[in-house]
């Protein structure tokens, strides 16, 4: 008897996971499952970081579909011409579903998926959403009529009640993450030597590990600049890898050297997944994917839900963690450099 092929095999999956890293990185993520299940996958992107995350993807080995897309206007006279863009743009779209002979269409949220997602369901393609936020977003609540399955990552998400199937599926995580998950306790040690030796740490000391996420770093960035000098007066021994989203580092990196802190400080790094085992402590915004990956390797952290975040759903995965005991949290309106430094002190002790 013939082994039985897997149901995504020969089928072509465009995935719209335009928008921020928290969008497009779990698309990818569904995408390499897709792949590895036989599916061709194509990556349909849109929304200011267009150029960025096309080169991502082609990096990825993915093929990437520049798709177009807008936010909603601000104003009510701003619809009479959006609503024309949007008929053309789904159009587009359409052409671009049919050309590709796509079967599948999932939606990753944001308003760069719109337009593909709603072109699926006029060709008649089946959709898949994926919510990676505790509250749905606006985009995803708008298109959960057309879908046949909403995955979402939190318990208690606020679904649209409509004729899709529900599934708690969780985060979709980077193949790499995973894999340096499941490894983590055999080489966690390991890691930690080989980076301190890189970097000129001390291996008994703290390690902190920064970062501001695809959006939003500059306050992290300046409070922690700020708490420099109470870390010295204080005299403790923390050391830094501070991820800081900008290639313009060189302030930063005399800042900690004028006061004696070992950090290792650059604009990201693409193999993070190395970096959280060797942290003590992770300080961090509160995207659903930063979440999870903190959840994953069971870090204690200091999250810092960004302020701009439509609808305020870094606030509301922040408490999600802190209330499972796993993180602390600071609003952005009260963040500060001595109460960031008392909360690092805490936890450290």
């Amino acid at each position: 008897m013939d082994e039985a092929k897997p149901i995504l095999a020969n089928k072509t999956v465009g995935i719209a996971c335009g928008g921020t890293g928290g969008h497009f990185y779990p698309g990818a993520s569904i995408g390499r499952y897709c792949q590895n299940q036989g599916a061709k996958v194509v990556l349909m992107l849109g929304g200011h970081r267009i150029d960025e995350q096309t080169a991502t993807a082609r990096n990825m080995g993915f093929e990437p579909l520049r798709v177009p897309a807008e936010r909603l206007p601000q104003s009510k006279l701003g619809y009479v011409g959006f609503c024309w863009r949007f008929f053309r743009n789904v159009l587009y779209c359409w052409k671009m579903l049919k050309e590709n002979q796509v079967d599948l269409v999932v939606g990753m949220g944001s308003w760069a998926s719109v337009p593909v997602c709603v072109a699926a369901n006029w060709a008649g393609i089946p959709l898949i959403l994926h919510e990676g936020n505790i509250h749905m977003g606006q985009a995803n609540r708008f298109l959960a009529k057309y879908a046949r399955v909403i995955g979402y990552s939190f318990p208690g998400t606020n679904i649209p009640a409509t004729s899709a199937k529900h599934v708690r599926c969780g985060m979709p995580l980077r193949e790499e993450i995973r894999l340096a998950v499941s490894q983590q306790e055999k080489s966690r040690a390991e890691l930690r030597e080989a980076f301190c030796r890189e970097h000129g740490f001390e291996p008994g000391n703290p390690i902190i590990l920064v970062f501001g996420g695809s959006q939003g770093a500059k306050v992290i960035n300046e409070t922690v600049e700020k708490m420099l000098p109470i870390i010295r007066n204080q005299q403790r021994p923390w050391q830094f890898i501070h991820l800081t989203g900008s290639s313009d580092n060189y302030d930063l990196r005399e800042r900690y050297q004028t006061y004696y802190i070992l950090a290792c400080v650059a604009a990201s790094d693409p193999e993070i997944h190395k970096l959280y085992p060797v942290a003590d402590l992770v300080v961090c915004r509160a995207g659903a994917s930063s979440v999870f990956e903190l959840a994953a390797f069971r870090k204690p952290a200091i999250l810092i839900p960004f302020a701009g975040a439509k609808e305020s759903h870094q606030e509301a995965n922040a408490a999600y963690l802190a209330a499972e005991g796993a993180a602390e949290v600071i609003r952005e309106s009260e963040l500060n450099a001595e109460l960031l430094f008392n909360q690092i002190d805490t936890l450290l002790n």
